[in-house]
């Protein structure tokens, strides 16, 4: 069956004989479809268990367009995050009325579909996940609320699986600059209880940033103490 024919069926529930549910909305699907994708479905569609039997997976680990750009994938290689949001009522320890940029929120998108991609071990999910990550940050980047992809991306994933925290360290070492300009950021990201390791890390990077600005201002002064003691010389120079 062509890809284009397997991503017609997505809309077509007529015969689909497999349900998602996930926080109250049912996602219709194709059981062989579905299995094809991910180890992790079929093996609750071949054992024992009662998902075979009742031909619903429930999966309330996350939100509903996370699961929904997962199955979105599984039928055509690809998702879309145009409409993300990242306050939902299933997302957890933020602040009520907690916004973030639209760059960050596409941001949190991505990460959250490299994390259900983890979860059902779907190997390009994650690939593509983590290209689209990369990509949204070379096209926009924002360091208002980025502490909130930080702390999202190492709840999601883990130092078994270093794929979008190693992107996500090299964002952070390219915005270095900005971020420890902001005055609040090095404070947030001290007390990240998420990712210790990364805020460790980045932290030495800040340590490191700062000596070598001091070095190169060090030296300027150097320089420019020298051009100073010249001119000096040549003035007195003169005068004799």
């Amino acid at each position: 069956m062509a890809l284009s024919d397997i991503a017609t069926l997505m809309d077509n529930k007529k015969y689909s004989d497999l349900t998602i549910s996930c926080h109250g909305h049912n996602f219709k699907v194709h059981k062989a479809i579905m299995c094809s994708a991910s180890s992790v479905i079929a093996a609750a569609c071949d054992n024992d268990m009662k998902e075979k039997e009742t031909g619903v997976i429930e999966h309330d680990e996350y939100d509903t367009d996370t699961v929904e750009r997962m199955i979105a994938y599984v039928y055509t290689q690809t998702y879309d995050v145009e409409k993300a949001l990242y306050l939902t009522e299933h997302t957890e320890d933020l602040h009520a009325g907690t916004t973030l940029p639209d760059v960050n929120e596409m941001l949190v998108a991505h990460a959250r579909v490299f994390a259900i991609g983890d979860y059902y071990d779907m190997p390009k999910l994650k690939d593509l996940a983590v290209e689209n990550f990369l990509e949204v940050s070379r096209v926009g980047w924002e360091v208002e609320g980025f502490i909130e992809v930080i702390k999202e991306v190492n709840k999601l994933t883990s130092t078994d699986h270093p794929e979008l925290r190693n992107v996500l360290r090299l964002i952070a070492m390219e915005h270095i600059t900005e971020l420890t300009k902001k005055d609040d950021f090095m404070t947030q990201l001290a007390g990240l209880k998420e990712g210790q390791d990364f805020a460790a890390d980045m932290l030495r990077v800040v340590v490191l940033h700062h000596d070598e600005e001091r070095a190169s201002l060090n030296e300027d002064l150097k320089t420019a103490n020298e051009l100073a003691e010249q001119v000096t010389d040549r003035i007195k120079r003169l005068e004799d």
